[in-house]
């Protein structure tokens, strides 16, 4: 890896990679197929989660699902936002940041990378992986293009993005939206579920990602 890749000349706050607790505790779909070799261009999957961890040079830390869900469940939307923006002030601080911060985050991640665009004006961007979206009404406040990137069997989900869509489309604002056809909720994590749909949408929505990012930030 290099010391400073293209994306990292912009500060990008993570929101928590979080999945829905319903999720977990729906019945159990079909054994999924054995994991493919990873590719280094995507994010590992939850199957090659560690190991990445493990190698790489950067600081980290491994912690379950239900660890995580756990304490998640403790937090309030202004908690969270307080967080980020503690996060963010110290992002804009680092001599390899440009200025421009952006928000990725994934189910209640994804939620709360949109919802914290609608608390901070100057965010440079946000991207929303399978997270419901904010209330309608608080969109006015949103300023930062936001790119929503959702699984195709994701009905709970799905069902927030047409009238977040029309009343963005209505203030003017950027809402970019992609669905995978047959792609489930929690497809970047699952890669080897859904017969191969899961790891077709993480194939294609990571670049997305990585364009939307680049346009908005550098």
């Amino acid at each position: 890896m290099n010391a400073r890749p293209p994306l990292l000349s912009a500060a990008v706050l993570f929101v928590a990679v979080v999945h829905a607790q319903a999720q977990a505790s729906a019945p159990p779909a079909a054994a999924p197929a054995p994991p493919a070799a990873a590719d280094e261009s995507l994010p590992p999957g939850e199957e090659q989660a560690k190991a990445a961890l493990e190698k790489s040079p950067r600081h980290g830390e491994w912690a379950s699902r239900d660890d995580v869900v756990g304490l998640v469940r403790g937090l309030t939307p202004e908690e969270v936002d307080a967080r980020l923006d503690a996060t963010r002030a110290f992002a804009l601080r680092i001599p390899a940041a440009s200025g421009k911060v952006a928000t990725i985050g994934f189910c209640w991640g994804g939620g709360r990378s949109f919802g914290y665009a609608t608390h901070q004006p100057a965010l440079g961007a946000a991207v929303v992986y399978y997270g419901s979206g904010p209330e309608v009404a608080s969109l006015a406040a949103v300023r930062a293009p936001v790119l929503g990137l959702y699984g195709g069997d994701d009905a709970r989900v799905n069902a927030t993005i047409e009238p977040m869509a029309a009343e963005m489309k209505k203030l003017g604002r950027v809402y970019e939206t992609e669905i995978y056809d047959g792609a489930g909720h929690g497809f970047l994590r699952a890669q080897s579920g859904r017969e191969g749909a899961n790891l077709g949408a993480t194939r294609k929505a990571w670049p997305r990602t990585l364009a939307f990012l680049r346009k908005h930030l550098e």
